[in-house]
């Protein structure tokens, strides 16, 4: 799997908590499979092994756990060394990752799956080791709809599940959750649009929901004048209550400290991330599509862009 994948996790890891340590690498002797021109022992196998499973949700039999290793090994056997740096900066990755509980890194692996799902289909192009993860990721969870870019669920739940908080916490409506029966009856009618897309709106909207995933995820922790600029900067200042748009006037006329803050990294990861959330949102709403739970189903408004709730 290319590094990229993990290294933009891991990032937006980074985002949500501002640190990040780096533990000791492995130095266990007693395991070496090949010791040049990279170190690689059974036990950083088996720890590859563990963080791709957790990043896609499956769990090996004997024989895939086998394959991944043989894979791994391949990179070595191959002199490919590309792929071993590869391999060395998934590791690394996979050490910071233990900072985080289980929850708050099961939560938030969700929330990426679908960029992490392109992720693979791009890596999947010159190597076999995404190619066969993808394979083993699909196998286990069948999508709602197959084919080069599929429609995985997790997607559809992203597009449910960050209009809903595109309602509730930036425009301040009074929403409900979607019943079982109208989320089922929502993938059938996500399904029937997926086809009409062309591959680059497909691999935009599945990066802008992950996007839009990760937003809503910090969105407990983040600062009342981050979220003025969020709501500001996404759904627009009409949105904002006389209090909120005060605050927003009020951090722009003034070229404080904290508005430096904003403007530095974590706020320019947090405007990609926006721009990208907007691009998915308007390939959906665009169409004049919006859920109707009256009807338990997707509506068509004239091309008009409306809500789902």
């Amino acid at each position: 799997m290319n590094k990229v994948t993990f290294k933009g996790l891991v990032l937006l890891f980074f985002v949500i908590t501002g640190t990040f340590k780096v533990n000791a690498q492995y130095t266990s002797a007693n395991d070496v499979v090949f010791e040049t021109p990279l170190l690689l022992t059974k036990t950083m196998m088996e720890q590859h092994a563990q963080l791709v499973q957790k990043l896609l949700d499956v769990t090996y039999t004997p024989l895939q756990k086998q394959k991944h290793f043989q894979l791994i090994k391949d990179y070595w056997i191959k002199n490919d060394y590309k792929g071993m740096q590869n391999i060395a900066g998934n590791l690394q990755y996979a050490q910071q990752l233990q900072q985080f509980s289980e929850q708050e890194l099961n939560a938030v692996i969700k929330q990426v799956r679908s960029a992490l799902i392109i992720d693979l289909i791009e890596d999947g192009k010159q190597a076999e080791d995404s190619r066969w993860y993808l394979k083993t990721y699909l196998a286990a969870h069948p999508p709602l709809v197959a084919g080069d870019i599929p429609f995985i669920q997790e997607t559809a739940d992203a597009i449910l599940d960050c209009e809903f908080f595109i309602n509730k916490e930036l425009k301040s409506k009074k929403v409900l959750a979607l019943t079982k029966e109208q989320r089922e009856a929502a993938y059938k009618e996500l399904a029937s649009q997926w086809s009409a897309f062309d591959m680059e709106k497909k691999k935009t909207l599945m990066r802008g929901v992950s996007n839009m995933g990760l937003i809503a995820y910090r969105w407990k922790t983040m600062s009342a004048l981050d979220k003025v600029f969020v709501k500001a900067q996404y759904v627009g200042p009409q949105y904002l209550t006389p209090a909120e748009k005060n605050a927003y006037q009020n951090a722009i006329a003034q070229n404080n400290s904290q508005m430096q803050q904003l403007r530095g990294q974590q706020w320019g990861l947090l405007q990609n991330e926006l721009n990208g959330m907007k691009q998915s949102t308007d390939i959906i709403m665009g169409r004049g599509i919006r859920w109707d739970p009256s009807r338990n189903r997707y509506v068509q408004d004239g091309g008009i862009v409306t809500e789902f709730w």
